[in-house]
């Protein structure tokens, strides 16, 4: 997912300066904060229910 400016800045305002590589580009960074971005909406997702009557576990045969 593509960040906006303003969302790239403050996302970076809550790193230490040291914690980030001294070689890394502006865009590499950038590319990381936006899979870390992509990665925390997929955690945050719901998860389906199993239908009514249903148990989401299933015996192991």
């Amino acid at each position: 997912m593509r960040i906006s400016d303003e969302t790239f800045k403050e996302l970076l305002a809550c790193f230490d300066p040291k914690d980030i590589p001294a070689d890394m580009s502006r865009e590499e960074l950038r590319q990381r904060l936006e899979n870390f971005v992509d990665l925390v909406a997929l955690v945050m997702q719901p998860l389906p229910l199993p239908p009514k009557g249903e148990s989401s576990f299933k015996e192991c045969s």
